[in-house]
């Protein structure tokens, strides 16, 4: 596994010149790609050019947000699914494997059963189009209760549902990204990942939670350092990466809230230090001789 930077919210794009300097300096090894703000660049400068400071870097590739909507009306899903031939495409030849789409907690109409089934049938349609580029895809869940309070339907905010999900798509390219910090909000049980083949966890992001609230009244803004306190099993979790050879990317996703006022210099320094001690941790006595992950310098 290697360390990973992405650096939505810190108002630099993901991988323009001061991001890619930011990684490198401070030893990342892979960057997440705005795929997006990537094309833009491929319809300005070409490929070549779009792609010069990332291929000079010689980073690795974290993840793309797939530029999709599961809820949206059919013929807006129609047209999104069209144009995301063209985007997968393009992540292919860029080099970008893996992909992440985020799920939506709750539904203004859909009752859960049916739109479980739209969901069912519509993550078979993405995934058919990624497979021929040799795309994964893993599906984000989101557990705090407040995004679900007030809406008419709730739906997917917990482990088992979205490995439920998974396993009922049935497309060996969808699997889960996998983020404990979700998992402990949403009560559950990170050893299920144990069942999952490696291949179908498509990225790790890391996040660490207050230890005086109960995790059932986390929001997303409580989503502090990687390490910062020790409630979220990460050491864990990084044991059993290693224990299952996965070989992705892992990403400190903390909310930026608490990191406000903050110089990028040091923000992205002390991610990088996160993730250096907890990965020392993880190390066992009995773990194979290669390493966790590629050290920072």
């Amino acid at each position: 596994m290697f360390r990973n930077l992405n650096t939505q919210g810190m108002r630099i794009s993901n991988q323009g010149s001061e991001a890619i300097e930011l990684a490198l300096t401070h030893g990342f090894k892979g960057i997440d790609v705005d795929i997006l703000e990537f094309k833009e660049q491929v319809e300005k400068k070409g490929f070549d050019g779009a792609r010069r400071l990332l291929k000079s870097a010689k980073l690795k590739f974290g993840s793309f947000r797939l530029p999709i909507e599961l809820t949206t009306k059919p013929g807006a899903f129609k047209s999104e699914l069209i144009n995301l031939a063209d985007i997968a495409k393009l992540a292919a030849e860029l080099g970008c494997k893996r992909s992440v789409l985020s799920l939506v907690p709750f539904h203004d109409e859909l009752p859960y059963h049916e739109n479980f089934e739209q969901h069912r049938e519509r993550l078979n349609e993405i995934a058919g189009v990624l497979e021929p580029h040799e795309i994964r895809l893993g599906l984000e869940f989101h557990a705090p209760k407040n995004l679900r309070e007030g809406k008419a339907f709730e739906f997917l905010a917990n482990l088992d549902s979205v490995l439920t999900l998974i396993q009922m798509v049935g497309s060996s390219n969808v699997g889960l990204c996998l983020d404990p910090w979700q998992i402990y909000v949403g009560g559950g049980d990170l050893e299920k990942i144990r069942g999952l083949p490696v291949e179908q966890i498509v990225c790790v992001q890391l996040a660490d939670a207050p230890a005086d609230q109960p995790a059932d009244s986390l929001q997303e803004k409580d989503r502090l350092l990687p390490g910062e306190t020790g409630t979220v099993d990460l050491v864990g979790t990084l044991r059993m990466l290693q224990e299952m050879e996965y070989d992705g990317p892992i990403t400190p996703a903390p909310d930026w809230s608490h990191l406000r006022g903050k110089r990028l210099e040091s923000l992205v320094r002390d991610m990088g230090s996160a993730l250096d001690r907890l990965c020392a941790e993880a190390k066992s006595s009995d773990a194979p001789r290669s390493e966790l992950y590629e050290p920072s310098a």
